[in-house]
């Protein structure tokens, strides 16, 4: 049988799809790596890589082992940890996604405290988009995420942050600057700014925008989808148009940039849940409540902790 080492390396080759770049990660050579994962092969009478397509597949026989290859050794993983929690001790690796619309906003408030309060932690953030950290979260690579919901999905617990408000932020003179407040029918795409497809704050936004708008047309010539808000508050601050921001970001401005830029809207304010998600059959849960208590600790004032009738919190959609 495969033993745990042989196992660590056909994860790593199907993660990197490249037997270098997995012999690398391993800290081995490449020849010693393909060595084993032959042996394996030979041992078990199949072929788990198709080697002459590039990049490296996974054959059908190769599924089915990596599947339980990811099992055997997030089961391993857990045996340690249960032995590790005998102790109060908070400590090891733990890897965390977060949402790129959060990760500028959220993770500095509660980082700099985490590390202070547990020092025996090592935090690895990776800053990913919704589809990806929840098939890392299935595929073991993740511990946890800093995300949207509510997601509904199999084994997930999701635990509720905060609730995040959506405002209006446009160019000087636009139209939608005119009142104290915008109602959800004043927006459409026309010369909205918008975030790249795959995000899930883009999603959102175009529930609230009328179908029927046009395509936008900002400027002549120009098509521009962008890969994170600051991008897109930097456009509208220096050129026309308009987009959403969550509030996070505007709670972060000065009172003369919000004044001159952003409108929020007239009630139920349109929103968005934050959650903690992980793993319902976690292991680490000790670790992950540290975390989540670490972040509610230190949220600014304005944000709503609670969902109520204040609020319209929007669907979150996996496409």
């Amino acid at each position: 049988m495969p033993s745990l080492v042989q196992l660590e390396y056909i994860v790593a080759v199907a993660d990197l799809k490249h037997f270098g770049k997995a012999a690398e990660a391993c800290h081995i050579s490449q020849p010693t790596l393909s060595q084993q994962i032959r042996k394996v092969e030979g041992d078990l009478d199949l072929v788990i890589f198709d080697r002459v397509k590039k990049p490296i597949v996974l054959t059908e026989d190769g599924e089915a082992i990596l599947n339980q290859a990811r099992l055997i050794l997030r089961e391993h993983k857990r045996l340690k940890e249960l032995a590790r929690q005998k102790s109060d001790e908070i400590a090891g690796e733990f890897r965390l996604g977060v949402i790129p619309t959060v990760a500028n906003t959220l993770v500095p408030h509660f980082l700099e405290r985490f590390a202070q309060h547990y020092p025996k932690v090592t935090l690895l953030i990776d800053e990913l988009k919704t589809s990806v950290i929840l098939q890392e979260l299935s595929e073991d690579r993740l511990d946890a995420a800093l995300m949207a919901t509510p997601l509904s999905g199999a084994g997930l617990l999701e635990e509720p942050l905060y609730y995040e408000t959506f405002n209006v932020y446009a160019s000087s003179g636009h139209r939608l600057l005119k009142g104290r407040a915008c109602r959800i029918d004043d927006l459409d795409t026309s010369d909205i700014w918008l975030l790249q497809d795959g995000h899930c704050f883009k999603d959102q936004v175009m529930q609230l925008c009328r179908v029927e708008s046009k395509p936008a047309k900002i400027l002549p010539r120009v098509q521009f989808q962008g890969g994170n808000l600051d991008t897109l508050l930097r456009l509208v601050r220096h050129g026309t148009g308009y987009t959403l921001l969550p509030a996070f970001m505007i709670d972060q401005m000065p009172d003369t940039e919000i004044k001159s830029h952003v409108r929020e809207f007239h009630k139920p304010f349109p929103a968005r849940e934050i959650s903690l998600v992980s793993r319902r059959a976690h292991w680490r849960r000790k670790l992950v409540i540290a975390l989540r208590d670490s972040i509610l600790e230190n949220l600014p004032t304005p944000l709503y902790r609670r969902r109520c009738s204040e609020l319209r919190v929007l669907d979150v959609c996996l496409s």
